[in-house]
């Protein structure tokens, strides 16, 4: 009985390191998926967002179809009556058109510290978002959003989301 005692004195210290290394390197890859996980969920939070705005966007357009809703990227939020905000304002078609364009830039994002976000306490949804609506005719409409998705050392990756619609 002696000499099985001895034997086995040793061979449990090194099953516990063995194990112990197996555990190390599986909780090691569990948090490397964990941190993929929260990216991807990251990027599809951003993409779903203007995926919203591009609906919002296309819905009030749908709603004033005499409105000139035709803006450039780097344009900053136009200034608009705030009048048109109550459901009992008497905006123009024009003044309604300004009235969705600002509230449209200021909610992608990159006009946090204008007048006009200020004024309608919208804050962005996208890091560094901006948005451009081009109307090809009369009733096509393409939609765009772009956004600061990461930054590495080649500096700032962009990602975007369009759309193109008959109103």
């Amino acid at each position: 009985m002696d000499t099985i005692n001895t034997r086995a004195k040793g061979f449990t210290l090194l099953e516990l390191m063995v194990s112990m290394t197996v555990s190390a390197i599986g909780l090691i890859g569990l948090a490397g998926l964990q941190a993929a996980s929260i990216k991807s969920n990251t990027d599809a939070l951003k993409r779903t967002q203007a995926n919203i705005l591009i609906a919002d966007i296309t819905d009030r357009i749908r709603i004033n179809p005499n409105g000139s809703y035709d803006i450039a990227k780097g344009t900053s939020p136009p200034s608009s009556s705030l009048a048109c905000e109550d459901s009992n304002g008497n905006c123009s078609s024009a003044e309604l058109a300004l009235y969705d364009l600002s509230l449209w830039k200021c909610a992608i994002g990159s006009y946090d510290d204008s007048a006009s976000c200020e004024a309608l306490s919208i804050k962005g949804a996208l890091p560094k978002g901006t948005g451009t609506i081009t109307v090809t005719s009369s009733t096509i409409y393409t939609v765009t959003i772009e956004w600061v998705d990461y930054v590495d050392a080649d500096g700032e990756q962009i990602a975007s989301v369009s759309m193109t619609t008959k109103i």
